[in-house]
């Protein structure tokens, strides 16, 4: 009898750790997949360009190196996909904050980290931002948020220029057709502090 508690305690106990890191590897995939599309239409939205210009490839853009718990907003998730019944949001991977790895990234543009870049007071004022970089400001990510099945996601994505309160932000959704995540829309949105 003890044998079989023992057995089925391990057993508990695999699976469950399975289960955390499935999300966090989840998340790491998702994210990796879409990465440049989010890049990408942000992008186009602050410039309000219609076309990503020919040489993105030799700019830079700046990026917060983990992923932040900013939630996304729970309400717009659900009316933008009707079918989810239950969203999910782990808190055990919530409270992991995982790097982004620019190594593993097919990398569409110079992608720099914000804490490599040693930026002073000073050179918040735009002439730090000067034609080498492709925004005046610092993308940031959130952790994503998925339904129950990892069928649908979303993530918010932030641009600040220093200030947090005239910060940028967009509602990411993502899903995954096919056994690949893609991006599905992003959508700019009013964050009231």
């Amino acid at each position: 009898m003890k044998n079989i508690i023992l057995i089925l305690l391990l057993c508990f106990t695999f699976f469950s750790c399975q289960k955390n890191e499935s999300v966090l590897e989840t998340e790491e995939i998702a994210l990796n997949s879409v990465f440049n599309s989010v890049v990408d239409s942000v992008y186009l939205k602050l410039t309000e360009n219609k076309t990503i210009s020919r040489n993105l490839k030799q700019k830079t853009i700046v990026i917060y190196d983990s992923l932040t718990t900013d939630k996304p907003g729970f309400v717009q998730f659900k009316a933008r996909y009707k079918t989810i019944k239950n969203l999910h949001f782990d808190t055990i991977s919530e409270k992991v904050k995982p790097k982004i790895d620019l190594l593993k990234l097919e990398k569409e543009a110079n992608f720099k980290y914000l804490p490599k870049l040693f930026i002073s007071r000073d050179s918040i004022k735009k002439s730090f931002w000067n034609s080498k970089h492709a925004l005046t400001g610092v993308l940031s990510f959130s952790k994503i948020c998925f339904d129950e099945h990892r069928k649908f996601g979303a993530f918010n994505c932030i641009y600040s220029e220093g200030d947090i309160y005239n910060a940028k932000h967009f509602l990411v959704y993502i899903k995954r057709e096919n056994g690949k995540w893609k991006l599905d829309e992003v959508t700019k949105f009013i964050r009231h502090y």
